[in-house]
């Protein structure tokens, strides 16, 4: 399963980048495509049970792709999830039956928190 990425998504919507500065504010990193029956969507993670929380400490930061280990770990790719949450996201973002390596990704000092009862990063 390809998975249509966040560049793929702005590009659609602002062809000439260089002429529409806001689009990286308006995209953001909480836009994600998946597939849902058979269709691409895109969701917007604040929307989602994978980011449901009470509290930020419930919040923790991971790479966007299905797999961590090489996965796009800048400040301005990372996504917050709910710590209860990362077999669901995985099943929103991973081919059936992938398997992915084992590694400790090195993530930035980015502040999490639980806004409007879901982790975003802020």
């Amino acid at each position: 399963m390809n998975h249509y990425s966040q560049y793929d998504f702005q590009r659609s919507i602002c062809a000439n980048i260089a002429t529409c500065a806001m689009c990286d504010a308006q995209v953001g990193n909480t836009l994600l495509a998946t597939c849902q029956q058979g269709q691409c969507v895109v969701i917007d993670l604040r929307e989602q049970a994978v980011t449901a929380c009470s509290n930020a400490s419930e919040c923790y930061v991971r790479a966007p792709e299905c797999c961590e280990c090489g996965g796009t770990t800048n400040e301005y790719s990372v996504i917050a999830l709910s710590s209860t949450s990362s077999i669901a996201y995985s099943t929103l973002v991973c081919s059936p039956n992938q398997v992915c390596a084992d590694c400790a990704p090195v993530y930035p000092a980015v502040n999490v928190d639980c806004i409007s009862g879901h982790c975003q990063v802020v």
